[in-house]
């Protein structure tokens, strides 16, 4: 089991893993609670507001850059998702 938050080199992308266990049907991950919403429901919202997209397409950029480093970040933990 790999614990993420004891890495010496933390990123600040990823949110810690406190543990994990199985049993015979389930495999359990303790993480810590992340507070906010979803890429989609912001998307919509931004809809909502009739914000143009090429108004926020550099903000959904923003945010896949994050989601891609936080992949790597967990690609050179060995940890396959």
């Amino acid at each position: 089991m790999r614990i993420i938050g004891e890495r010496e080199e933390e990123s600040t992308r990823v949110i810690r893993m406190h543990c994990s266990f199985e049993d015979s049907e389930n495999v359990f991950v303790v993480m810590e609670f992340f507070e906010g919403d979803t890429l989609f429901k912001w998307v919509i919202e931004q809809q909502e507001k009739n914000r143009p997209p090429e108004g926020f397409v550099e903000d959904i950029r923003k945010v896949f850059r994050q989601i891609t480093l936080s992949t790597k970040a967990f690609h050179s933990l060995g940890i396959i998702h």
